[in-house]
């Protein structure tokens, strides 16, 4: 979504967990972890999920409730782009809530797409050196 910088302000509110765009686009930040294969790691992210108003709205009306880890996921859609990665947006997700202070964690819907194979399977160490030296540059 391209705003130009000077309507920024105007049209979005953002929090490092949350972002409301236009008041009809809800988003909140969520951890996607790749487990490694052979070790106790991951690989993480931070990313952005896209959710409807009604699950944005349960969401944020549970925020600070430690009861909040039992609620059923939240549908969304990955709306971050990841290198390294063929094109990651719009991904089915399921959100599971955590105790409050801690970010969702994603889940991928399975597909064939190398994002949701590595999350299902895991990734290997090899293959994770890669992504974060994609990362590490891209980042530059």
């Amino acid at each position: 979504m391209d705003i130009p910088q000077e309507e920024l302000a105007k049209r979005v509110e953002l929090s490092d967990d949350l972002c409301v765009v236009d008041d009809e686009h809800y988003f909140t930040a969520a951890r996607l972890s790749l487990p490694i294969l052979g070790t106790d790691d991951a690989l993480d992210f931070i990313c952005w999920v896209s959710l409807s108003r009604q699950s944005y709205d349960r969401m944020t009306a549970s925020w600070l409730d430690p009861d909040r880890v039992n609620e059923e996921p939240y549908f969304g859609w990955f709306s971050s782009r990841l290198p390294g990665y063929p094109d990651t947006l719009n991904l089915k997700v399921k959100l599971h809530q955590q105790a409050p202070g801690i970010r969702p964690m994603i889940e991928l819907e399975p597909t064939e797409h190398p994002l949701s194979l590595d999350l299902h399977n895991g990734i290997s160490p090899e293959r994770a050196k890669k992504v974060r030296d994609v990362l590490a540059h891209w980042a530059d």
